[in-house]
């Protein structure tokens, strides 16, 4: 079979998307998808008389499947993506020290004089083998191999003045493998456990570049090369505990061990952020991570449910132009989250509705914040553990067959967070 998709849209966009699935012989299966597409920008940038926030994005996806073993589907993938844009991180609001807004006051007008691009080139592939034993008991094993590049080059002066800009270059490599076993569905239990691990190295080099406007540091250079690895564990059991019909019980845990090392440099001559060679430092977590629930099916077709979950995301560095040591580490962030909701089928399955409620606790909340600099009286951007985020609110969904052919789909969330403490 073969599919071809083309779409357009304002602002010069187009996109065009193929797929073809051909049987290979009898027990082995491949699909191919290309995939392209493009887009002019809607700022104008006066000083280079070009369009920013224009996009070209190029796809491809390639897999294999075998199914030649009795009880076993072994799925092969591969898959790339390359974007390519000219855009700008920001828009003057006011006049700094160079008159940037005055400029090009107007909305969607920008006056650069940086080239600014971002471009991003992503490579992966995918093992994931499926083997389901005579006593219905499902092995899964999940194995994947990605490599990220990243550039970006961005206006720091927002100006048409020879100020400063900045480039950041990146690169990330990294293996995982999972294996779970999931059990078939008793009357009373069934459950699913397991393990996963990552193994990631990450290199990264950010520059700032003044040029001859920049009074305090003329034609000068800061570079932040640094390298990292991480080296992540977890063990995982997940199950349901049916009391009858309609009540069930979910309960699960994840224990997770991550390891991080960095490997930091600053080299500066503009004398406005640190500098330090080869700074070395490591850290390790530990983490148990449960997540308790409770289920009512009402009907076949109506489903209440409610949970608790405790999650976290780990600490690390900002590998990244800083003023002080202090600055340089950040703490991980924890949450407990609550939900409760309702899943629904109505009018013989054609209606699907479903309603949640949320309420999330976030301790040690990290979030980018700026940091004044003595040097210059300005600030740096750094990820800091701002305090303590309170964060609530629902979601609607609503799905219909109308037709043999026609769907209408209907999606909207109301979200308030606030800070209890920031610090």
């Amino acid at each position: 079979s073969a599919k071809l998709l083309a779409n357009t849209g304002n602002y010069g966009f187009a996109a065009a998307t193929g797929k073809v699935n051909v049987p290979l012989s009898d027990d082995l299966f491949a699909s191919l998808l290309l995939g392209a597409s493009e887009q002019d920008g809607y700022i104008h940038n006066l000083t280079l008389d070009r369009e920013l926030q224009g996009a070209k994005r190029d796809t491809a996806k390639l897999k294999f499947r075998y199914v030649g073993v009795d009880q076993l589907i072994v799925d092969v993938g591969f898959d790339y993506l390359k974007d390519e844009d000219k855009s700008t991180n920001a828009e003057a609001l006011a006049n700094g020290a160079f008159n940037g807004f005055t400029l090009a006051p107007d909305p969607f007008v920008v006056a650069h004089n940086a080239d600014e691009f971002e471009q991003r080139e992503l490579k992966g592939a995918t093992i994931e083998a499926v083997y389901e034993t005579p006593e219905s008991y499902k092995w899964t094993s999940i194995t994947g191999f990605r490599s990220n590049e990243f550039r970006e080059q961005s206006e720091e002066d927002y100006s048409p003045l020879n100020v400063a800009v900045s480039v950041f270059d990146e690169q990330s490599d990294q293996v995982s493998q999972e294996v779970r076993l999931a059990s078939p569905k008793s009357e009373s239990w069934d459950y699913v456990i397991g393990a996963y691990c990552l193994d990631q190295d990450i290199s990264t080099e950010r520059q700032a570049i003044t040029g001859p406007v920049f009074l305090l540091a003329p034609n000068g250079r800061v570079q932040t090369p640094a390298s990292a690895e991480v080296a992540s564990a977890s063990l995982f059991l997940h199950g349901n505990y049916y009391f009858d019909t309609r009540w069930s019980l979910t309960a699960g845990v994840r224990y997770v061990n991550e390891t991080k090392n960095i490997d930091y440099s600053s080299i500066d001559s503009t004398k406005m952020f640190i500098s330090t060679n080869h700074l070395i430092d490591q850290k390790t977590f530990n983490e148990w991570l449960p997540k308790l629930g409770l289920n009512f099916q009402m009907t076949p077709d109506v489903l209440f449910y409610t949970s608790v979950a405790r999650g976290y995301k780990s600490g690390g560095w900002n590998a990244d132009f800083i003023t002080s040591l202090d600055n340089f580490q950040f703490d991980p962030e924890y949450a407990v989250s609550y939900e409760a909701g309702a899943k629904s089928l109505f009018l013989n399955r054609r209606l699907t509705v479903n309603v949640s409620t949320f309420l999330t606790k976030f301790d040690d909340f990290q979030v980018f914040q700026f940091l004044p600099t003595q040097a210059t009286n300005g600030t740096v951007l750094s990820l800091t553990n701002a305090g303590k985020v309170t964060s609530k609110g629902l979601e609607l969904d609503i799905s219909a067959v109308l037709t043999e052919h026609l769907q209408l789909s209907v999606n909207t969330a109301y979200t308030s967070a606030r800070f209890d403490e920031f610090k």
